[in-house]
């Protein structure tokens, strides 16, 4: 049995903690944007309002790195995309089941239908994107393995621009931020980084200045209210870049092996599929403490890192008895 790297499923725990924290801001701290004034806070609200996407190219790239280079049959990427739909219909039923019994659901039998059929009534964005990618893929794959590497580049730099760039100018050309145009740039990007990959001397510090640009200028441009383009920094070209130099730092880190990371990992995409369904997302996020206004914001933002550290071992321990009891049942029908 082949071992996983534990490098890149530390880098898949990592994208993940990124995403439930940019929930936290983005559905959680918003309101204090009429509150505040002073322009370090305004870097403080910014500050997690870039990892979100960051963490969603960090979690495409690390399968465009795995399977991009590869010959994939048809059927094995519908397998897949079944085996994903699968585990997203378990949580949305789950928080389905959750809503009734904390009674926040106001019409559970109407509401039946959207929680049954997550991929169809958009509960999950990012799930319906992903499994549009892993169904073309086989065909992405073959295409790929036709290009030179200088072909190679400039599509990635046409779909970068199309699909990362513009979307920040609030144009949907060629997609929008929630859609699967938005991941194939980072798909494409992790199969570069797998067969070529990136020679730059300063990555780390390459990685920081993606991260600090769009904090200090989207801050700035709060502060003197000019958000029209905002997006620009916080949902686009920055997180791409951001996600491909922090991917390259782990790639040039020691190979390590961790049973306690890998199996952790298994379990940070059920983090995702319990937070960001719309009623666990809605109470989660809304809970008294966080809409304390006489919290100081800096303190809100430390309680938000124990927050998303109790939501993925929470997440953790209930994958891992899902994990189990499908197991349980697959030795049923096997027998």
């Amino acid at each position: 049995m082949k071992i996983r790297d534990s490098r890149f499923e530390m880098l898949r725990i990592l994208s993940m903690f990124f995403i439930i924290l940019f929930h936290f801001e983005y559905f959680s701290q918003n309101w204090r944007l009429n509150t505040i004034h002073s322009y370090g806070d305004f870097l403080l609200e910014s500050s997690y309002l870039v990892l979100g996407k960051t963490g969603i190219y960090l979690f495409v790239m690390i399968t465009g790195y795995f399977i991009g280079n590869r010959v994939i049959k048809i059927h094995k990427s519908i397998n897949k995309s079944v085996v994903i739909w699968g585990e997203a219909w378990f949580y949305s039923m789950l928080a389905f089941v959750v809503g009734i019994g904390m009674h926040l659901l106001s019409q559970p039998a109407k509401q039946l239908f959207t929680f049954a059929f997550p991929l169809m009534n958009d509960v999950y964005w990012f799930v319906d994107g992903f499994v549009v990618l892993m169904l073309l893929s086989p065909f992405i794959n073959i295409c790929l393995q036709h290009l030179t590497q200088k072909q190679f580049q400039f599509l990635i730099l046409i779909v970068s621009f199309f699909g990362s760039l513009v979307v920040g100018y609030n144009t949907n050309l060629f997609t929008n931020e929630v859609q699967t145009g938005y991941l194939i740039p980072a798909y494409l990007i992790g199969a570069y980084l797998r067969k070529y990959g990136l020679h730059i001397k300063y990555t780390k510090t390459a990685a920081l200045l993606s991260y600090l640009i769009p904090v200090f200028i989207g801050a700035l441009m709060y502060q003197i209210g000019w958000i029209r383009y905002i997006n620009v920094f916080y949902f686009g070209i920055f997180q791409l870049l951001m996600a491909t130099f922090v991917f390259q730092m782990f790639i040039e880190a020691s190979t390590f092996h961790s049973i306690v990371v890998n199996k952790f990992a298994k379990t940070v995409f059920a983090a995702y599929l319990l937070t960001d369904n719309g009623i666990i997302k809605n109470y989660l996020w809304n809970l008294p403490l966080l809409r304390d206004k006489t919290i100081p914001l800096w303190r809100i933002n430390l309680i938000a890192i124990g927050l998303v550290i109790g939501v993925l071992l929470i997440s953790f321990l209930i994958d891992s008895l899902r994990a189990s009891a499908v197991q349980v049942i697959r030795k049923i029908i096997k027998h």
